[in-house]
């Protein structure tokens, strides 16, 4: 059994030149041969300023759904709010006083709470009374 090396191609660096300039001759041929009429025939082909305004309405078509699912999607929630309000205003209702009552308490307490608390952990010098949470004297 015959083993058999892969060698790669390597070429050298004249026959990659040669081939470049024959390509760059090529070009240079199609260049001059190609005339006045060519040039502008070509020019037209190409010209793009038409399909401008074309292309800003095609993609005002595109996403004007996606606008108004968005636009919808707003007004939707800016209703459920304002309903949501009215739905949990308790405030003409006599139902809910006594859990009001217990819910106002208990945010007093912590307001209270909270103040007392930034008066212990002030270390200025001055400090013009004891600290009390819920009626309890705390001292340092």
């Amino acid at each position: 059994m015959k083993k058999t090396k892969n060698k790669k191609a390597q070429y050298h660096a004249h026959y990659l030149a040669i081939i470049m300039i024959v390509f760059l001759l090529i070009e240079a041929a199609l260049f001059s041969i190609a005339g006045q009429t060519d040039w502008q025939e070509g020019l037209n082909l190409l010209d793009m300023s038409s399909a401008v305004g074309n292309v800003q309405s095609d993609m005002q078509v595109v996403f004007q759904p996606m606008v108004d699912t968005i636009s919808d999607l707003n007004l939707f929630y800016q209703s459920a709010a304002t309903a949501m309000t009215q739905l949990l205003d308790v405030s003409e209702s006599s139902y809910f006083e006594p859990l009001m009552v217990v819910v106002d308490g208990v945010n007093e307490f912590y307001q209270q709470a909270a103040d007392q608390m930034a008066l212990i952990l002030d270390v200025s010098p001055a400090q013009p009374s004891v600290p009390m949470v819920a009626g309890v004297s705390i001292s340092r």
